[in-house]
């Protein structure tokens, strides 16, 4: 027996001994179209899962339904085991962790808030000695950013499950990278005299030697841009404090989150007395009751963001049900509707705009009368274009020339919804006119989209493409009249359709304005580092090489390799797609944002794309971060390409450097040439205007 059991211990001992060899293997399906599984044939042992979720992809009870799946997907013995049973295998209950991550931008922007943190310690610590510094001030300001740093990291941690999080990730991400540079700037000033220059003599060294070398004017010009960084985060964190009611107040929220909302207020509150002195660029928001609501700059850049805080500015007041919805428009200082995709290029800080809340009406409704009539109080105004101001109420109206399209559920949710009573209290109202249809036969025979649709099945449309409202209508086939132009715009293959929700997912062509050239990779080639270059289509191959399509994150992807376009320096390029961790580098780091408005495809950066070794002062003063660029075709600038080997000091290990496939052929012709400019106009230009082609 005892024999037995000693077999038995060493078998153990040996087996423990083997797993502890085996080395870790990281599988990921972040990003992909539809998920991905991985079956391992060997064992079955998971000690931690990672599950990429997109914010509002879900409704929390669903969200809630995914995670219990999950748990009980890997609390589950996979195929290998049902069939290749195996006793060395661990249990399945091995299982120690799920982490789930909300967006791309998060777990990057938390990383780099304790890094810069962490710094600050160090500096502080090297500046216990007060003749390492000669700015009085400088000890303060980094107290001031310490703290700063602690609430954003409160901040973005408090928001991470709200719609918010995405813009708010990517403002902190910038601001705080710009933060480092100034703090290793400031750490390698400091670490150059205390290893230089002995304590006995760093007395002398600070009155004759500082005063001729300028190190006291360089620590206060740090210190400035410093208190600079710090009003910048401070800005950030009082745009929250305007933004705390849609978040908790919405209902559907875990408790967990409302307490880390509600913990970050109260935080912020009691430090809001030393902020009183920062400005928060914001566009000022007239609503529909006569109000300025302050909404932050850094929730303009998107539609969906200026739709939640404006949505919290209004609940619980009149008319926060059609707002909810969407029944709004925003105008701008003309009384002319400004497109939601519009917003983040249009709005500027101190912008003044006006709100007016959407109503629809029949057509037949007004056909006999001459004027007119006031919604508010029915008084009947005499006609004319662009806004009435009513005679006998004074509040003012407008009522569409064009006819809109709506549906019999929109018409449902004014009658059911909408308090009457609370119409006269509207400053500004936009009636659209739409024709209820008589003939559905023709009009589902009109598009064969339609056409295959079931009769009760509803058509999603977006207001802002066809009205330049704020939400989604759903038109239901049977109430859809079709004229000739509605054919038209539905028509899949007419160009220049632009990057959208619409297009989101979409395969299309790029093709440069007025020629037959298409963006493609250089030689069709589908390997990581190929130059993306323009070049006339010759035959099918090159055709399939000229497909590209955009995700929701703005990511522009080459279909026929699947990677994504980066920038690298200046020249744009494929590039795979890898987890963002700590502090970004030219082999992984966010990939930058596509738009194409007013014919220019342009492009926003979220990490420097300039190559550490690169000689040519391409972004100067951080302007990567702040000003706006786009591709241009046939550049006189010349350009560099980047061998696999000008990434080996960021690349993990040099089995996975050699087993990488990479191309970085460059092709310097003139007319092939395709990289990224400042954008100096607001339309393309010669070089710089291209169409989107539907495939």
């Amino acid at each position: 027996m005892n024999a037995a059991l000693k077999i038995e211990e060493e078998r153990e001992q040996k087996q423990e001994q083997k797993q502890e060899r085996i080395s870790p293997v990281t599988f990921t399906t972040d990003r992909t179209s539809s998920g991905a599984t991985v079956y391992n044939v060997n064992r079955d042992y998971i000690t931690h899962i990672n599950v990429n979720l997109s914010p509002g992809c879900a409704s929390p009870e669903a969200m809630d339904q995914m995670f219990k799946h999950i748990h009980a997907t890997y609390s589950t013995p996979s195929l290998s085991v049902t069939r290749l049973p195996r006793t060395c295998e661990p249990p399945s209950d091995q299982i120690t962790t799920t982490y789930v991550a909300v967006d791309p931008l998060y777990n990057s922007a938390i990383l780099s808030i304790a890094e810069v943190r962490a710094m600050i310690d160090i500096l502080q610590i090297m500046m216990v000695n007060p003749m390492l510094c000669s700015s009085q001030h400088l000890p303060e300001t980094l107290v001031d950013l310490k703290r700063t740093m602690t609430l954003m990291e409160l901040a973005i941690r408090a928001y991470r499950h709200t719609d918010l999080v995405h813009s708010l990730s990517r403002a902190i991400s910038i601001g705080v990278e710009q933060c480092r540079g100034l703090l290793e700037e400031l750490t390698l000033n400091l670490a150059s005299y205390h290893h230089s220059l002995a304590s006995a003599v760093l007395n002398l060294t600070r009155k004759y030697i500082w005063a001729r070398a300028g190190q006291g004017s360089t620590m206060d010009a740090l210190d400035s841009k410093l208190r600079k960084s710090h009003s910048s985060f401070a800005a950030c964190l009082l745009a929250l404090g305007c933004a705390a009611w849609p978040e908790l107040k919405r209902g559907q929220l875990g408790k967990d989150t409302l307490d880390e909302l509600a913990k970050f207020y109260v935080e912020l509150e009691q430090e809001s007395t030393s902020l009183r002195h920062i400005k928060v660029d914001a566009v000022i928001v007239q609503d529909h009751l006569g109000r300025d609501l302050p909404v932050p700059m850094i929730f303009c850049t998107s539609s969906q963001d200026f739709h939640v805080v404006i949505a919290g500015f209004c609940s619980g007041l009149a008319g926060d049900v059609l707002i909810q919805r969407g029944n709004y428009r925003i105008l701008n200082a003309g009384d002319q509707v400004i497109n939601p995709k519009d917003f983040g290029t249009l709005f500027k800080p101190g912008m003044a705009v006006t709100m007016s809340i959407l109503f629809y009406e029949k057509v037949e409704e007004r056909q006999d009368i001459e004027g007119y009539s006031c919604p508010r109080c029915q008084h009947v105004n005499s006609r004319c274009t662009g806004w009435v101001t009513c005679a006998k109420c004074n509040g003012s109206f407008k009522i569409s020339p064009e006819e809109s399209i709506v549906s019999p559920e929109i018409e449902q949710h004014a009658d059911t919804d909408f308090i009457p009573n609370e119409i006269s209290l509207f400053r500004k109202i936009s009636i659209s006119k739409y024709t209820p249809t008589s003939r559905p036969a023709e009009a589902a025979a009109a598009s064969p989209a339609i056409a295959n649709m079931a009769p009760s099945e509803p058509l999603k449309t977006e207001n802002a493409l066809s009205d330049g409202g704020v939400g989604d209508v759903v038109l239901d086939v049977d109430d859809i009249e079709l004229d000739e132009a509605n054919v038209v715009g539905m028509n899949a293959n007419t160009a220049d359709v632009g990057f959208g929700e619409e297009t989101c997912g979409m395969p299309f062509y790029i093709r440069e304005k007025g020629t037959t050239n298409y963006l493609t990779s250089n030689g069709c080639r589908r390997a990581e580092g190929t130059q993306i270059i323009v070049h006339p289509r010759k035959n099918d191959f090159e055709k399939s090489a000229q497909v590209f399509y955009i995700d929701s994150y703005g990511t522009l992807y080459h279909a026929a390799s699947g990677l994504a376009v980066d920038i690298v320096d200046d020249v744009p390029c494929l590039r795979q797609l890898r987890p963002v961790s700590g502090r970004s580098n030219p082999w992984s780091h966010p990939l930058p944002e596509f738009s194409f408005i007013n014919s220019q495809i342009r492009v926003k950066f979220l990490s420097d794309p300039a190559f550490p070794s690169c000689t040519d002062d391409l972004y100067p003063n951080g302007s990567w971060a702040t000003k706006t660029f786009l591709l241009a075709s046939n550049n006189e600038k010349d350009f560099h390409v980047h061998p696999i080997s000008d990434f080996s000091r960021w690349i993990p290990t040099r089995d996975m450097e050699d087993s990488l496939s990479y191309d970085p052929k460059k092709r310097s012709e003139k007319t092939l040439r395709v990289l990224v400019e400042r954008r100096t106009k607001d339309v393309g230009g010669a070089r710089t205007s291209w169409e989107i082609v539907p495939k």
